[in-house]
């Protein structure tokens, strides 16, 4: 009798079901993503390089721009990250612009034509993930159109310095792919396949360490009852030491480069709460995002009380009480757990240099998709054909229009240096915002506007860097022009005593 049960409890697991077979239907739905993904996203396929690091990693990047096989190999020299020289190591990632320089240039549309396959391909393989486990060709083909559409990828495809999270995801998916594949069969090619796909994806960005928890995460919750911890961790043993190996990796060379590692807003107080209500925003703007700020900014805190925290906390009950309700229903509880756990490397357990940024919700909305997918079919039995293609087309749409920001740069700035929380915001990208703006204002006015709240920004206050500097000397001969002078005289007494070699 054990044999029969424990042979039922297996027939039960998702893992024992077979995959989508190939059909017209299923082959539709990868179409309909193919189709999709690039109606989305073909506004920015135009779009120029942006100054937001675009330059850093093309053609200012003396690697990428050395031609021939010795370029090329300079790319995988890790030299440059180990002595201070670039504050990065991601040879494959950079293999990508390297090819695309080397034939290309500083042209816009082949990056993003690279980011936007990568794209597809991750979208494609989320579909066929949806499918391993388990689900219905319907929560699988919109679970994957959803993200495939989803607004707040426009960064990461759009974005030149963004390929990094198509493309790491696409690794990450393969690997996890073959992860399940080996869970059913014990093959040692899908389990060479599944290390291999992980470490491309750590050679292309270092959120790719949330990896060997998404593999406990999905062999524990689409495990038959009666599965031994002791089996899981033997299966991501592996994965789990090469990921650390990379981990330790990262932290060293970034070490090295003197990467801050500050309490953001300088205190422990700040900190929780300003790390706690950015994990409310990623929410959000994975459920329903609101804004598009390349540089989000945040007001500084001055009390435990601050609403800010309250909200996160309400947030994190309410999360919590979801799970307990749906204890019982193993695939809604991995949606939410494959979100939580490809957010855990920016969580600021240990501080960023940046608070939160819209590409960190790339991977991460995988587990939303498959959630609202869930949600969507299990709720709306009747309906659920109009909701789903409301919520994809609407996606789309907004996609769409998103992206046409990238097509003139100074789009992408105006709301963040015109938003006074950004005036007050003590963060640096904060005052990032009003000089980039500062950089691609059309118009003399709008020019004189970000430079003085450049200057007056605290997020900048203690940059005394050149770029800084030429704009405070740039703002002073405009406030004179302007017959401004009480102001050009105070630019310029600070200018004398944080930039003497610019004031010359």
């Amino acid at each position: 009798m054990q044999g029969t049960g424990n042979a039922l409890l297996a027939s039960e697991s998702p893992f024992n079901r077979p995959a989508l077979e190939p059909s017209l239907q299923r082959r539709g739905v990868q179409l309909l993503i193919l189709v999709m993904s690039v109606i989305a996203f073909a506004p920015g396929l135009t779009s120029p390089l942006t100054r937001l690091d675009d330059p850093m990693y093309t053609y200012l990047h003396k690697e990428i721009t050395a031609p021939g096989l010795a370029g090329f190999l300079s790319v995988w020299d890790s030299s440059n990250a180990w002595n201070g020289r670039f504050i990065e190591f991601f040879p494959l990632r950079d293999s990508v612009y390297w090819l695309i320089f080397q034939n290309w240039g500083a042209l816009g549309t082949p990056y993003h034509l690279a980011s936007l396959l990568f794209h597809i391909i991750a979208s494609l393989l989320v579909f066929q993930l949806f499918a391993r486990f388990g689900q219905s060709l319907w929560v699988a083909a919109v679970g994957a159109l959803l993200f495939a559409v989803h607004p707040i990828h426009a960064e990461s495809v759009t974005w030149v310095a963004g390929l990094k999270d198509p493309m790491y995801t696409t690794f990450v998916l393969v690997s996890l792919l073959a992860f399940i594949k080996y869970r059913q069969s014990n093959s040692r090619a899908q389990y060479v396949l599944m290390l291999v796909s992980l470490v491309a994806a750590l050679l292309v960005k270092s959120m790719a360490i949330a990896t060997p928890v998404l593999m406990v995460v999905i062999d524990r919750l689409l495990e038959p009852r009666g599965g031994k911890w002791k089996t899981t961790v033997l299966r991501v043993v592996a994965p789990a030491a090469v990921t650390a190996v990379f981990l330790v990796q990262f932290i060293s060379i970034g070490h090295a480069n003197n990467v801050p590692h500050v309490l953001h807003g300088g205190t422990l107080r700040s900190h929780v709460v300003l790390s706690a209500w950015a994990q409310f925003v990623y929410v959000k703007q994975a459920v329903m995002p609101a804004y598009f700020h390349v540089l989000p900014c945040f007001a500084p805190v001055e009390t435990w009380a601050d609403p800010r925290l309250l909200a996160a906390i309400a947030l994190a009950c309410a999360i919590g009480i979801a799970v307990f309700v749906w204890r019982n229903t193993p695939i809604r509880l991995l949606a939410v757990a494959f979100y939580g756990a490809c957010m855990l490397p920016v969580s600021n357990l240990m501080p960023l240099p940046d608070l939160m940024a819209d590409r960190y919700l790339y991977t991460a909305s995988i587990g939303v998709c498959l959630l609202a997918a869930l949600l969507i079919e299990a709720n709306l039995s009747r309906p659920k054909n109009v909701i789903a293609v409301l919520a994809i087309l609407t996606g789309t749409a907004t996609t769409f229009f998103h992206t046409f920001s990238w097509q003139d740069e100074e789009q992408l700035y105006i709301e963040g240096d015109e938003d006074p929380v950004c005036m007050v915001d003590p963060l640096h990208p904060a005052g990032q915002v009003h000089v980039l703006r500062y950089f691609t204002a059309k118009d003399e006015e709008t020019r004189f506007a970000a430079a003085e709240r450049t200057i007056n920004s605290e997020g900048i206050k203690n940059d005394h860097s050149g770029v800084i500097c030429t704009i405070w000397k740039d703002g002073i001969k405009m406030a004179a022009h302007r017959g401004e002078m009480e102001k050009a005289q105070l630019w310029a007494r600070r200018l004398l005593t944080y930039c003497p070699e610019t004031a010359r």
